[in-house]
């Protein structure tokens, strides 16, 4: 029976990230405001020294020995398999197996990590490669090989829908709990780095690196600025969004037409401020506008009751164009 007032509780919690290897080490981070990107040390790739990104540092032995899991499996079953068993015992669940428990867990690609190795030497030679690299690749498999460690078989299911899965499988488990389907559920989403995602994201070129400033004392981030190329402009054009079969090619071949940027976020660490790195990144952004022929730079939200950000913006000639009001009503 459906309660519509029924709370649905979060009772623990698990993160395996790039600024820590559970809830206490990333927490930590956050408030070292330490950054978990940097230059490519486990992906082989041909980016390596060129593109940052965000990896995770346990190997997958380290991995493996810490969740009882094979080695071989997929780098996207091993994380999440750490998570999931970070966040039943956070919860400290007592009586397992009375409850009615289910795992909603999602990803985006599988097993590629694996897949991808296998394909590249079996292309080479069609009798390189190791089967077993290839047959947990969809999907699914990754939920199931953690499901059945974990002894869930009431309800399990996979949610893939892009940069959205992982908060679509915590919605999902809600309803089902709420909808009094599941007494417990454990959800989360779990991505391995793979090629196919950095040479995908990087095919669309929308990273910048002149546009991306970072500040640094004593080895720690204190403040950093990053700018995109404004693509708005060309996406609007192409049908209902969809960059594939033939979207992609107008972004990729419009790219020198853009003339904007979009300043995304630009801080600096509290105790740094009015130092003057505000205004080296600003003059960064404003040489490199230039040099590029680029002739607008929205800063995109800017709280007005920012005064620091905001007179800085006016010294340097920014004017306000667009303000946003939310108001609220109780019915």
């Amino acid at each position: 029976m459906y309660h519509k007032n029924a709370a649905v509780y979060i009772a623990g919690l698990g993160v395996v990230a790039a600024i820590g290897n559970n809830t206490n080490s990333c927490l930590q981070s956050l408030e070292q405001s330490l950054a978990g990107i940097g230059s490519i040390q486990s992906l082989d790739t041909i980016h390596r020294g060129l593109l940052p990104v965000a990896e995770v540092s346990l190997s997958n032995q380290e991995l493996a020995r810490q969740t009882g899991l094979p080695a071989h499996y997929s780098r996207t079953a091993l994380l999440s398999m750490l998570a999931a068993k970070q966040a039943y015992e956070d919860a400290g669940l007592q009586e397992f197996n009375k409850m009615r428990i289910g795992f909603v867990s999602a990803n985006s690609v599988g097993g590629m990590d694996k897949s991808e190795n296998f394909f590249s030497k079996f292309l080479e030679n069609n009798a390189n490669g190791r089967l077993r690299e290839v047959v947990h690749h969809e999907c699914g498999s990754v939920t199931e090989i953690v499901a059945n460690k974990l002894g869930i078989k009431h309800f399990v299911s996979t949610i893939s829908t892009a940069c959205s899965s992982s908060a679509n499988s915590i919605f999902f488990a809600a309803r089902l709990i709420k909808h009094n389907k599941l007494d417990i559920a454990i959800a989360g989403g779990t991505d391995a780095l793979a090629k196919f995602t950095l040479n995908g994201f990087n095919t669309l070129q929308i990273l910048d690196k002149d546009f991306c400033t970072v500040a640094e004392h004593n080895g720690k981030m204190v403040g950093f600025s990053l700018a995109i190329p404004d693509v708005n402009h060309i996406l609007i054009k192409i049908k209902k969004g969809r960059l594939f079969p033939t979207g992609i090619f107008k972004l990729l071949f419009q790219r020198k037409s853009i003339k904007k940027i979009r300043i995304i976020t630009l801080g600096v660490v509290e105790g740094y401020r009015k130092m003057g790195i505000e205004t080296v990144f600003y003059a960064d952004i404003i040489k490199q506008v230039q040099r590029k022929g680029i002739t607008t730079a929205e800063a995109s939200w800017v709280l007005e009751d920012n005064f620091l950000m905001n007179k800085a913006i006016q010294d340097i000639n920014g004017k306000p164009y667009k303000k946003y009001r939310i108001f609220e009503k109780h019915i």
